[in-house]
């Protein structure tokens, strides 16, 4: 592991952990800026079989004392996998952290492929973390960072995952299928299909407007079955019309 605390701090230009999250929540929605972030991190560590800032966090940010709150360890992480059935493409990690389960479940599935036959659009990773109303969350861009770095697809929703109150439902989506880029990030539309497709029963916080991926960018001869693919472009669409709709 070639992370440190100071070296996280340095990539992120802060002097703290609660400022590196600042930091970095602002630096994602800024495509190129992002993606020169991630090249400097792969520059450092281009291992990227395990989360990389679960270390951090539970030094810097976990609050065992006041909320006997932890992170999931690797090695836990790792168990599990192994116990659930790893056949199913699809994956939801409910109070995900920065990710650590499903940035394993994700390097356990592409392990199963080689880079010529694994595509990122067989698989859909949906992460669930905790954002209070009026509060920063501040996992959640290290959660969105391990997403967008891994090119993965999926949805990751900041919220309360028993209330159902939400604050942002974020559209992750790697648009050429290749296994060697990154992701672009939407926000979605606060429509009622959108509601529905997620279980969103009230909206906190005021709405993020933000679109990456147009209908256009999509791959048009991606290998994925035409179910996924049309969840795919559907939820896409939804994208679509929240950019017309703003």
């Amino acid at each position: 592991m070639k992370f440190t605390n100071d070296k996280l701090n340095e990539l992120l230009d802060a002097g703290d952990a609660w400022q590196a999250s600042d930091n970095l929540s602002k630096i994602l929605f800024d495509k190129e800026q992002r993606e020169k972030l991630f090249k400097k991190f792969l520059e450092v560590e281009y291992d990227i079989s395990y989360d990389w800032f679960y270390k951090y966090f539970s030094e810097e940010l976990a609050e065992r004392t006041k909320k006997k709150q932890d992170f999931t360890p690797p090695s836990v992480a790792k168990m599990l996998n192994q116990m659930i059935d790893n056949s199913n493409a699809n994956s939801l990690d409910v109070a995900a952290g920065t990710g650590q389960l499903i940035v394993t479940k994700w390097n356990y599935d592409r392990k199963q492929h080689t880079p010529f036959d694994y595509f990122p659009s067989n698989f859909w990773y949906q992460a669930e973390e905790l954002k209070e109303e009026n509060k920063p969350s501040r996992a959640l861009p290290f959660l969105l960072f391990n997403f967008l770095i891994r090119g993965m697809n999926g949805v990751v929703i900041a919220g309360d995952s028993l209330s159902r109150a939400i604050s942002q439902v974020y559209f992750i989506q790697n648009p050429t299928d290749d296994f060697n880029g990154f992701s672009d990030l939407n926000v979605m539309p606060r429509t009622k299909e959108v509601e529905q497709i997620f279980d969103v029963r009230r909206w906190i916080d005021k709405p993020i407007i933000h679109i990456e991926t147009e209908l256009g960018d999509l791959k048009k001869d991606t290998r994925v079955d035409r179910e996924f693919a049309e969840k795919i472009r559907k939820v896409s669409e939804f994208v679509k019309k929240g950019q017309v709709k703003c």
